[in-house]
């Protein structure tokens, strides 16, 4: 049987994506664990860099790449000790 949790964090603003974590524990806890995780996030800009502020290059580091290492890492722990139980 499937059983899916879907959470659609908004992708605006700085550390959009640190309240993703806690969603992950919260999927963990209502489902005793995660089979598969499917990150599909992701916002980019298109400027030259001399036009562009240092806070959009922050938004975009937090979102594309903070974000999805934060889940993983929230995620693994988990997947790694069902898999022990099970080996």
């Amino acid at each position: 049987m499937w059983r899916r949790f879907l959470y659609a964090s908004p992708a605006s603003g700085p550390y959009a994506g640190r309240r993703l974590p806690d969603k992950a524990r919260l999927a963990l806890d209502l489902f005793g664990g995660i089979d598969i995780l499917v990150q599909n996030a992701g916002i980019t800009q298109r400027s030259l860099v001399k036009n562009t502020d240092p806070a959009v290059y922050r938004t975009l580091m937090e979102l594309n790449y903070f974000a999805p290492v934060a889940l993983t890492k929230a995620v693994l722990p988990p997947c790694w000790r069902r898999r022990a139980a099970t080996s």
